[in-house]
């Protein structure tokens, strides 16, 4: 399938590739070769049994060579059924262009290989600020669409009582008619109180943060209708 000199340019590159060579070939890139590379949290460390015995690590996905009617098949179809982020099936007439193709896909900026570090990347179990700031632009973006300059109003639906939460449950018998100090909750106040706080550039606690989330929430409605 491939010649000898283009299995030693592959080896020069720090690739391994195992298989008959007549029609089946499996390449990888084993962790700590220079070029792309999955984040560290995701495929870093999952091994691959190579020659039946040696344990090699690898960063990247694993491609598949299979060759038929003259035909060179270059496969990387991760997903069931597929194709998911980064699944490929290119066919190549030419072992060389298939060479350049392995290369690129490695060591080059490759848009297949971007797709599949994006999805990683986005479905991570973390966040940073970096994300955050995506995010919170995004809505910002979206309701400037929306809405453009009008002010937005909210309805009697937001009204709510507040209940602090050492009194949520009771925990201990406890004697009855034991007075349950309540607040009236509007997301107008919550607002209100977010303004003030942005406009003087004191820092939210935590629950400033509850009322972010109340106003997420009652925006998500009045999104809902515009849409």
């Amino acid at each position: 399938m491939l010649s000898i000199q283009n299995r030693e340019l592959l080896k020069s590159k720090g690739l391994l590739a195992s298989g008959n060579n007549e029609n089946r070939l499996t390449v990888i890139k084993p962790k700590g070769i220079p070029g792309n590379s999955l984040p560290e949290n995701n495929h870093s460390n999952i091994p691959i049994i190579w020659n039946d015995d040696d344990e090699i690590f690898t960063d990247c996905p694993v491609i598949k060579l299979e060759k038929s009617n003259n035909k060179i098949s270059v496969i990387c179809w991760d997903w069931t059924p597929g194709p998911g982020p980064g699944d490929f099936c290119v066919d190549f007439e030419s072992e060389d262009d298939v060479v350049i193709f392995l290369l690129n896909y490695y060591f080059e900026n490759n848009d297949f290989f971007n797709a599949r570090k994006q999805y990683v990347i986005q479905s991570r179990n973390s966040i940073n600020v970096s994300d955050l700031k995506n995010i919170f632009n995004k809505i910002i973006y979206q309701f400037e669409n929306q809405f453009s300059d009008s002010e937005i109003t909210f309805t009697d639906r937001g009204t709510f009582n507040k209940i602090p939460i050492e009194n949520w449950r009771i925990t201990q018998k406890q004697e009855d008619k034991i007075p349950i100090e309540t607040q009236m909750g509007f997301i107008k106040h919550e607002v209100a109180e977010l303004r003030k706080k942005a406009d003087n550039e004191i820092d939210f606690e935590q629950e400033d943060l509850t009322y972010i989330a109340d106003l997420l929430n009652e925006l998500s409605f009045l999104l809902k209708t515009k849409v």
